[in-house]
């Protein structure tokens, strides 16, 4: 097999899979092993740095989905916290008994233990698809001053009232619904571990619809743009131009609803923008988005 090239050949980090951070008892019940490219990490720099990033994963996702992205803002100078949601990187049976609420108040506390770590100057955010809702649910809690959004799945119409009435119709019938999943190799996943670890999660999470689960993510979906308005938060949003799932218009929505929004559109982008498909793609949006948490 080639020899994957990555946006980071020169990165002398250091993952550290121990936040140090404990969540309060009851946001997290998973019961099962984390896979090694789910597990939490932090990159943070010898002598400390002073303003840090709070990365936040995808609806079924996984902290190493952030990985590459992690790299490039500790080169840039920033530590970087990428928690893992709980429910999310383990087994399904986890997974089901997971919940919105227990996604959100774990973005929520680590949110808060940064900013009393970092100031409330020095925390950014960045979340990808679903994590960009709970960026927002963050912002609106919290003082963040920026946050980069990566396909966010923020909208009332991230699952179409068709598909919403549909879920909620097999919902007490059907745990859950296989569909087809195959690993893809094109991606460019710049996290600790092996091909194994991506083939494990496929098989607990990315081969089956979850009607329940899928329904507790729209409530963040719709919630998440409830708040846009009242943000004060400066804030980057990217889109994908391959991207089934968000289009551009519904960033240009999610954009015209904040205040202080710029969007930028990626032709080439897939919704995978953190470790997407087109190298020269993703490593513009890495550049835009360093800049822009670097911009007085």
């Amino acid at each position: 097999m080639e020899e994957k090239k990555s946006l980071t050949p020169s990165f002398d980090g250091k993952f550290d899979y121990n936040l140090g951070l404990d969540l309060p008892e009851g946001i997290c019940t998973d019961k099962d092993s984390v896979k090694d490219n789910a597990r939490s990490f932090k990159i943070i720099h010898k002598n400390g740095s002073g303003k840090a990033v709070l990365c936040l994963q995808g609806y079924q996702g996984y902290p190493g989905e952030m990985a590459a992205f992690a790299k490039r803002l500790y080169m840039a100078g920033f530590d970087v916290w990428a928690p893992r949601n709980p429910g999310m990187g383990t087994t399904w049976e986890d997974f089901y008994r997971s919940n919105d609420r227990q996604w959100l108040d774990s973005a929520k506390f680590y949110c808060k233990a940064l900013m009393e770590k970092y100031g409330e100057e020095n925390l950014y955010l960045a979340g990808h698809s679903m994590g960009c809702a709970l960026c927002a649910l963050c912002a609106k809690d919290f003082p963040v001053k920026k946050m980069v959004l990566f396909a966010p799945g923020i909208g009332e119409n991230v699952i179409s009232d068709r598909q919403r009435r549909q879920l909620k119709l097999v919902k007490p019938f059907k745990k859950r619904i296989p569909t087809p999943w195959q690993h893809d190799d094109s991606y460019h996943f710049e996290y600790e571990a092996g091909v194994e670890a991506d083939l494990a999660l496929g098989a607990e999470y990315w081969s089956f619809i979850t009607p329940s689960k899928f329904l507790d993510a729209d409530k963040l979906f719709k919630s998440s743009y409830q708040v846009l308005p009242s943000l004060e938060t400066k804030t980057l949003v990217f889109s994908g131009g391959k991207d089934p799932l968000i289009s551009k218009s519904m960033c240009d929505d999610v954009a015209s609803r904040i205040k202080n929004s710029k969007h930028i559109h990626l032709e080439k982008c897939t919704h995978g923008i953190p470790y997407d498909i087109d190298l020269p793609s993703m490593d513009r949006a890495f550049s835009e988005a360093v800049k822009f948490f670097n911009e007085g």
